[in-house]
């Protein structure tokens, strides 16, 4: 039996032969938010702090550079795809979301001053596979969406990116079985302080998410092109 790939979009699956849900869905093209391509000389000012990569065009890998004023800038993330930057309101430390590849998405946290970075969506993402009752075959990631005002905690959405399946009504069976869910975490250790069981954004975090120029995952309607001017990372 020929194989099917199910990609969500706008609130319902469609069946097409070899599509993937494009992971530009989940990037931010607004302010505060700061991106890198992998592939492009970029440098960009948040703040006192200037962050900024040069690829040496003999690597997919390339180090994007954190300065603060007239400090000496020193690597922060190594960049393969594409990564955005969040910096934080104390200026101390950044939220970062990392385009791995089309159906990978990767959340961290990094230490501004030392360049150290940390995984913070990996129990989020146990604790939804534990709780929603969601079809183990989806594919589904974590996105950073704000960071609290005291930088402490990072709110997070949950996304439901890719399905695999070999028919519309197994498509819509198992797109059924997805929450759209939300998590608030700790940005220094990854663990869950609250998991908001509700597709909207949750009200306590209302006011700092609009902040971040972030649309598009409040209705859980699935993932939602936010702008049609950003190009995707390179597939």
């Amino acid at each position: 039996m020929r194989r099917v790939l199910a990609c969500v979009a706008c609130g319902f699956s469609f069946v097409a032969i070899g599509l993937d849900a494009s992971g530009q869905n989940l990037l931010h093209t607004a302010r505060p938010w700061i991106g890198f391509d992998s592939h492009e000389t970029t440098s960009q000012v948040a703040g006192s702090y200037r962050l900024a990569q040069t690829p040496d065009g003999r690597s997919d890998a390339t180090e994007v550079y954190v300065q603060k004023d007239t400090e000496r800038p020193h690597p922060i993330f190594t960049n393969q795809r594409y990564v955005e930057f969040l910096i934080g309101h104390r200026g101390e430390q950044a939220l970062i979301n990392y385009y791995v590849s089309s159906k990978a998405f990767e959340v961290y946290a990094a230490n501004l001053a030392s360049g150290r970075h940390w995984r913070v969506d990996e129990k989020a993402l146990q604790a939804f596979s534990r709780n929603s009752g969601a079809d183990p075959s989806l594919i589904i990631v974590a996105a950073g969406e704000a960071l609290s005002p005291d930088d402490r905690e990072i709110l997070l959405s949950i996304n439901l990116v890719y399905i695999s399946v070999s028919t519309p009504e197994e498509a819509d069976q198992k797109f059924k079985t997805f929450k759209k869910w939300w998590y608030s975490v700790s940005a220094s250790t990854g663990q869950v302080v609250h998991e908001y069981r509700m597709a909207a954004v949750p009200p306590d975090w209302a006011s700092e998410y609009q902040k971040t120029g972030v649309r598009g995952f409040a209705t859980g309607r699935g993932p939602v092109v936010r702008s049609p001017a950003l190009r995707s990372p390179a597939l």
